[in-house]
């Protein structure tokens, strides 16, 4: 059905079969083919579930790149570096803190054996602990969301506040609260308001 382009097949085939699939690879194959059907908002959230859920091949990293440039292009999205940097470290897949973690102790212990250096064991140890304790205060807070559509941002949570600005469909966010059917978003700096919870895909 997919190679012959028949997507909406597709898409109900693998909602009929989900079940038989591991949940990281049936938002691989929903995204992929959401991509093709041009739905970038869908696409992206799958994509990002498909990470979140700890699939990590060169396929899910090359469509969700092309993903994330074709809505940047389309919204003409621009973040500062402290954003960018923020959502920098929410990329980093789990396993590579851990790996890094574990390098650091590992090379602590190599220097303290060649070199004979407390100190240098004792640096290497708190670069450690200080990349846990960022990952664990910093990193595992952070609420993520993918916007399904483009989608008012409001000063408070009700439609009887004002509309601020209008947040692009298919952008990731990072959001702090959560009060009935709406989310408080922080990140990016300049959409922080409330939006409605249905209008995005929390990952």
């Amino acid at each position: 059905m997919y190679v012959e382009g028949k997507y909406d097949e597709a898409l109900a085939w693998l909602k009929d079969n989900k079940s038989d699939l591991s949940s990281e690879l049936f938002h691989f194959n929903f995204g992929t083919i959401l991509f093709k059907k041009n739905e970038l908002a869908g696409a992206r959230f799958h994509f990002e579930k498909a990470k979140k859920l700890g699939l990590h091949n060169s396929e899910l990293k090359h469509n969700l790149s092309a993903t994330k440039n074709l809505v940047q292009a389309q919204t003409k999205e621009q973040t500062s570096f402290i954003e960018q940097l923020g959502y920098s470290s929410t990329d980093i897949p789990g396993d590579y803190y851990f790996t890094a973690i574990f390098g650091c102790l590992l090379a602590g212990i190599v220097l303290y054996k060649t070199l004979k250096s407390k100190l240098a064991f004792a640096l290497m140890a708190v670069i450690s602990l200080s990349i846990f304790v960022f990952k664990l205060s910093y990193v595992d807070n952070k609420l993520q969301a993918v916007t399904l559509k483009e989608t008012a941002v409001h000063e408070g949570p009700s439609d009887v506040f004002s509309s601020a600005n209008m947040a692009p469909g298919g952008i990731k966010i990072i959001y702090s609260k959560k009060y009935q059917d709406w989310i408080f978003v922080v990140y990016p700096e300049h959409l922080t308001g409330w939006v409605k919870s249905h209008d995005v895909g929390i990952l």
